[in-house]
């Protein structure tokens, strides 16, 4: 039994890839089948389709937290309590439920939803790209 409980507790962690890129002046973050466009973050330069590419956990049981630059874009993230905090220039969202869903301040989709681009404002609030 104390076996059980030593391997629950150090478990590997669900971890989910994400890939940041430019587009329109602003930070873009693709994660699972969505594009998210941080229009209340500038991020002037040119069109790049991928700046580079990071790492969050989803799922396990410590704490996780870091922070990195890319091309002037700084993505922070925080893992506590099944919620993944990612911010995009101190705008976030999270990842919570393992990993299957997106939390904005006004609305949750899947994760393995059908694939949309959204737009998220500096308030945290989403909606979808015309």
């Amino acid at each position: 039994m104390l076996a059980v409980a030593l391997a629950a507790c150090d478990r590997v962690p669900e971890t989910i890839d994400y890939y940041v890129g430019r587009t329109g002046g602003h930070p873009m973050l693709s994660i699972g089948h969505h594009r998210f466009i941080f229009e209340g973050v500038d991020a002037p330069g040119p069109e790049v389709p991928l700046l580079g590419s990071g790492t969050v956990v989803v799922g396990g049981s410590y704490p996780a937290r870091g922070q990195r630059s890319l091309d002037n874009v700084t993505i922070t993230q925080s893992y506590d309590r099944d919620v993944q905090t990612l911010a995009v220039g101190g705008t976030s969202l999270k990842i919570v439920d393992h990993g299957m869903q997106f939390q904005f301040r006004n609305r949750t989709l899947p994760f393995h939803g059908r694939p949309e681009t959204l737009l998220v404002a500096a308030d945290g609030t989403v909606r979808p790209a015309e």
